[in-house]
């Protein structure tokens, strides 16, 4: 337990007090002497307020912060909306670049091969792809006024396609050569073996009659040989996939994948006059 205060430190404790009191009191007579009642008074409400005043500070600088941010935010939406938006022209711009570059390069390769070919042709659209392997026709935006005929070639940038088999003013119908019912007088480029090349009513030939006694590979290019004269001689048939023979067969028979895809076809050459 704490001992009792003494009457000496007690008086030294009033002592200490009354003299803080009374420098206090004169400080604040002198000042109401020289700047009055009302600036002791105002000068005495300002140290009270100024907590206040502080906090008030404070919390508005905060407001302006918050709102600052806001506007900023909102300004990034709106740049960001912008931007996407000029991205997706740009997407769509380098879209259509990306087409017409496609196009054109088709377009140079069948004038290439419109330039190599002896027979008079037409340029044509392909209105009309097979939708499926097992059709096999399709239809192209070439008629009788542009000269086209029943039996005309028609010719694709990487090879042959098929021959007309109906046709009108402005349209014909292509027989293409994957059909069973199609037959092209061909030979393999690199040793002159002949065969005949027919559908097989799916996406791939068979070239038959291929003498016995013919080199034939894997990976020979076929051609047609223009025999027949419906056909022009040279052009692109397809590759050989395998090659077979029968025991006491005079032939061999060589399956062949088509150089052209119909269903990705989109220009082609007629040949309007015949080889």
């Amino acid at each position: 337990m704490p001992a009792p205060m003494s009457r000496r430190t007690l008086r030294l404790i009033v002592f200490a007090a009354v003299l803080i009191l009374g420098i206090t009191a004169g400080v604040a007579q002198r000042r109401v002497q020289t700047q009055g009642r009302a600036g002791f008074v105002s000068e005495w409400t300002g140290l009270l307020a100024r907590p206040f005043l502080v906090s008030g500070q404070a919390v508005a600088s905060r407001g302006r912060s918050f709102a600052s941010i806001f506007r900023t935010n909102s300004s990034l939406k709106r740049q960001n909306s912008a931007l996407a938006s000029q991205n997706e022209r740009l997407r769509r711009r380098v879209h259509q670049m990306t087409e017409a570059e496609a196009e054109a390069k088709r377009l140079r390769d069948l004038l290439s091969l419109s330039e190599k070919l002896t027979v008079e042709t037409v340029t044509a659209r392909v209105l009309v792809r097979p939708a499926t392997p097992w059709v096999q026709t399709c239809t192209i935006g070439a008629g009788s006024s542009d000269g086209v005929k029943v039996g005309s070639a028609v010719v694709g940038g990487r090879g042959l396609v098929g021959m007309v088999f109906t046709m009108q003013p402005r349209t014909s119908q292509v027989l293409l050569i994957r059909d069973a019912t199609s037959s092209v007088a061909s030979l393999v480029q690199r040793t002159r073996a002949p065969g005949i090349c027919s559908g097989d009513g799916g996406e791939m030939l068979r070239m038959m009659y291929i003498p016995l006694a013919s080199d034939v590979r894997k990976g020979d290019s076929v051609l047609s040989s223009g025999d027949g004269g419906v056909f022009p001689k040279g052009i692109v048939v397809g590759t050989v996939e395998s090659v077979t023979a029968q025991k006491h067969e005079h032939f061999k028979t060589a399956l062949i994948r088509p150089a052209v895809e119909p269903r990705s076809l989109e220009e082609v050459l007629v040949v309007v006059e015949r080889p």
